[in-house]
């Protein structure tokens, strides 16, 4: 049998969701939620290693804080109308339900999570 070589192709094109935001008085705002380029993707790593606790295999066994978990990678991809980071302290006066929503699009824009099937799969193994 001969070697058959693979080629990867990729496209070097952020992704990006648009977001509307509705305060409480019907005015809407929009937003763009867009894929890390690698300075922001490290840079939220580097965020989330200062906030947990790791064992020495380098798993993360607990937390030493909550604060700005969400907002803090939200402030790395969240894009107002014109093209500018929202800052963290706008994204912290969202509600709740808005700051959860938007994180948990992020976290798969940015593939930081793993979906059920291929957690399922790698206990399986």
């Amino acid at each position: 049998m001969g070697t058959q070589s693979k080629t990867l192709r990729f496209k070097a094109v952020r992704q990006e969701i648009p977001v509307e935001i509705e305060d409480s008085s019907g005015n809407v705002k929009k937003y763009t939620l867009r894929e890390f380029d690698g300075a922001s993707r490290d840079a939220y790593m580097n965020q989330i290693r200062e906030k947990a606790n790791i064992d020495a295999e380098g798993n993360i066994v607990g937390w030493k804080t909550f604060e700005g978990i969400q907002s803090g990678l939200l402030a790395l991809c969240l894009y107002d109308e014109k093209n500018k980071v929202v800052p963290e302290e706008v994204i912290q006066a969202f509600p709740t339900s808005v700051v959860d929503g938007l994180f948990r699009e992020a976290q798969a824009l940015n593939k930081l999570i793993v979906s059920e099937a291929a957690r399922d799969e790698v206990k399986n193994v």
